[in-house]
């Protein structure tokens, strides 16, 4: 009798310790016939940790796979599938290392047959819109022909097939479209717009809509809600949750697909988390207002919310000099050169960070050419910052392979 509870607890504290899981992928749809990125969400799992990881989506008559050597978090991996998707519907997904058990998640993403057309609509931030509730959006392309065409169908789509019917449909222009939808009652969370006519045949959307359930356990609220960063300025963000449960389990926090180093993360209660992130230099004055929050954990299961971040918008003017970098070669290999040219002050600092956002060189150059030796660095992006003796500044990026 008490070796059989002995083995009983074992069971229950490995099942409660090692049980990993797969919460979501973004995007949630796609093409057939057409190579993809996604990325995976991952809770109790080791996708940095490991030597390589490998990722699988299926269905019945297809199967698209690949091995995945390198990750920059523990729950966080992005995928880059070189090979097509050869069939249509849902597909599901399949992952396993040398450390994380076998995972599965069922109708994973959404792959929707590709004729003619390779358009898609523009990937901006969600509108929110509430269950049960009519509503309506605008959808724009770059090149379609909707006030020409005829024979106009749309809906929108969730990974798990959910559809949402429109009720009627608005042609602006050529490139903008309007649509009339109500959310049914139980639906909640991020949605995809699938639309079709007699000339653009199919365009697809991602992440289009987000709808907010009060029902449903989901982030109400961001504050602040737009971010103003440069050079790694960490920034003290507040997260309320609706029917959350932050207090009941481990805490996983991602900006969209943005190179982001999260600290300082404390759960007040079940509703309030606070945490600081501090984002990559990814543009010069660059704007991102798609920008995805998600926090999820295996209670409340995967939650997003919409927030626009201006990587600039913190710096006085006067203090920004975008000067001519060269780099070269890019991609490097064993060693990079960065030519500053023409002009005339001295470099005082260097400082270059991974994606991770950890300073991995901060040194004193004096000259216009600096040559870096790679050889020994980590494949992947990297980011840099060069300060000169006047206080101006220029940034670059490059990437090792």
């Amino acid at each position: 009798m008490k070796k059989t509870l002995l083995i009983i607890t074992f069971i229950i504290i490995s099942s409660l310790l090692f049980s990993q899981s797969i919460q979501g992928v973004l995007p949630g749809i796609t093409y057939d016939n057409t190579p993809k990125n996604f990325t995976i969400f991952g809770y109790k799992t080791h996708f940095k940790s490991t030597d390589s990881n490998y990722v699988s989506f299926y269905n019945e008559v297809d199967t698209v796979d690949f091995w995945i050597k390198f990750s920059y978090r523990d729950y966080f991996l992005y995928v880059v599938f070189s090979t097509n998707f050869q069939d249509t519907g849902l597909y599901h997904l399949k992952l396993y290392n040398s450390i994380d058990d076998t995972m599965y998640m069922d109708s994973a993403i959404q792959v929707i047959s590709r004729v003619g057309s390779q358009n898609y609509f523009y990937y901006k931030i969600p509108k929110m819109v509430t269950a049960g509730d009519p509503d309506e959006i605008i959808l724009k392309t770059y090149n379609s022909y909707f006030l020409s065409a005829t024979n106009h169908s749309c809906y929108f789509i969730n990974t798990k097939a959910d559809t949402i019917q429109v009720d009627s449909i608005l042609p602006l222009s050529q490139y903008r479209l309007k649509v009339y939808f109500t959310v049914p009652n139980n639906y909640h969370g991020l949605f995809n717009a699938v639309y079709r006519n007699s000339i653009d045949t199919l365009i697809i959307g991602k992440e289009n809509i987000l709808v907010m359930n009060d029902s449903k356990s989901q982030i109400a609220e961001i504050t602040p809600d737009s971010i103003h960063n440069m050079y790694w300025q960490p920034w003290k963000i507040t997260v309320y949750g609706n029917n959350t449960h932050f207090t009941q389990d481990t805490n996983y926090i991602i900006f969209d697909s943005f190179a982001n180093f999260i600290d300082s993360v404390v759960v007040l209660n079940d509703t309030t988390i606070k945490f600081n992130v501090s984002l990559a230099i990814l543009g010069k004055g660059a704007t991102y207002p798609n920008t995805l929050v998600c926090i999820y954990n295996e209670v409340d299961g995967i939650m997003f919310y919409p927030i626009r971040v201006d990587l600039y918008g913190s710096i006085p003017e006067t203090k920004k000099s975008f000067h001519n970098v060269k780099i070269y070669p890019n991609p490097a290999y064993d060693k990079i050169t960065i030519d500053i040219n023409n002009y005339n002050q001295e470099i005082a600092v260097m400082e270059i960070y991974n994606l991770e956002g950890k300073k991995i060189m901060n040194t004193e150059h004096r000259t216009p050419n600096v040559e870096i030796d790679v050889s020994n660095w980590k494949p992947g992006i990297y980011f840099g910052r060069i300060i000169f003796e006047n206080g101006e500044s220029t940034e670059f990026k490059f990437v090792v392979n």
